[in-house]
C-alpha cells in the first residue's frame, strides 16, 4: 500500500523521507544562520555606538545560544590566529638559517580554540561564584554566558582583522588585539555590573579576581597541560 507525505501529499517509497522535509530543514537552518549573522552585525554596531546599552539589551537569557556560538567562533578564530603567529614566526626565523619546520594546522587550531574556550568557561564560573554565591547578587549562568558572548564580539572582529594582516605586520596585528582586549575588559566590567546589579563598591572584588584567575589558567595552567 502506497504511503504519502502528510505535508505535500507526494507518494513515498518504503522507509524513505519526503524531500520536502529535507528542504524545510535546510531552509530553517539557513534562516537561523542568517538571523545569527544579522544579530552579530547589529551587536557589533551597537558596541561601537552605545556599548553599555547594547550589553544591557542583548546580554539576556534568550541570547544564550547565540552567545555560546559567538564564544565558540571567537575561540576558533584565536586558534587560527595562533597558527598564523607560529607560522609567521617560524618563517621569520628560517630566513638565513635554512630551517624548515612544519606547524600542524588542525592540531594548532584545536589547541588554540580549546585554550580560549576554557578561558571563557573559567570567566563564566568565576563571575557566577563570586557575584552569585559569595556576594548573593543576581547572577544566572545563562545570563552571564550571554553577557560574555556579547562582550567577546569586539575581540572576534579584532581577531578576524589580525588574521588578515598578521603576515604583513605582526606588530600591528598584536597592537589591534591589545586595544580590543582593553575594550573587552571594560565591557566585561560594565556587563558584570548590569547583569548582577552588584554594589558598585564590591564590583572590583568580582572583576579583578575573575580576570586574574582566568589569565592564570589560560597563560600558565592550560598550556602546561596541552603543550
Amino acid at each position: 500500500m502506497a504511503k504519502f507525505c502528510i505535508k505535500c501529499g507526494k507518494s513515498l517509497e518504503e522507509g524513505k523521507e519526503c524531500t520536502c522535509t529535507t528542504k524545510d530543514t535546510l531552509t530553517q537552518t539557513k534562516q537561523v544562520a542568517r538571523n545569527y549573522v544579522n544579530l552579530f552585525l547589529e551587536i557589533m554596531k551597537g558596541l561601537v555606538k552605545a556599548p553599555i546599552d547594547t550589553i544591557k539589551k542583548y546580554g539576556v537569557e534568550k541570547n544564550f545560544g547565540f552567545s555560546a556560538i559567538a564564544m565558540l567562533f571567537n575561540s576558533f578564530l584565536f586558534g587560527l590566529f595562533f597558527y598564523c603567529i607560529l607560522k609567521e614566526e617560524t618563517n621569520a626565523f628560517s630566513y638565513g638559517f635554512l630551517i624548515s619546520r612544519d606547524i600542524p594546522l588542525i592540531k594548532t587550531i584545536l589547541l588554540g580554540t580549546l585554550l580560549i574556550g576554557i578561558g571563557f568557561l573559567v570567566t563564566i564560573f568565576m563571575i557566577y561564584i563570586l557575584a552569585g554565591s559569595l556576594l548573593k547578587a543576581k547572577a544566572e549562568l545563562k545570563v552571564i554566558t550571554s553577557m560574555i558572548g556579547i562582550c567577546s564580539i569586539i575581540m572576534t572582529v579584532a581577531l578576524a582583522i589580525s588574521i588578515i594582516i598578521v603576515f604583513l605586520s605582526m606588530k600591528l596585528a598584536m597592537f589591534i588585539l591589545l586595544i580590543a582586549s582593553l575594550f573587552y575588559f571594560v565591557y566585561l566590567l560594565q556587563g558584570i555590573n548590569e547583569i548582577s546589579k552588584i554594589d558598585k563598591n564590591k564590583l572590583a572584588y568580582v572583576f579583578v579576581p575573575t580576570i586574574c584567575v582566568t589569565l592564570f589558567v589560560v597563560v600558565y595552567i592550560v598550556p602546561k597541560i596541552l603543550f
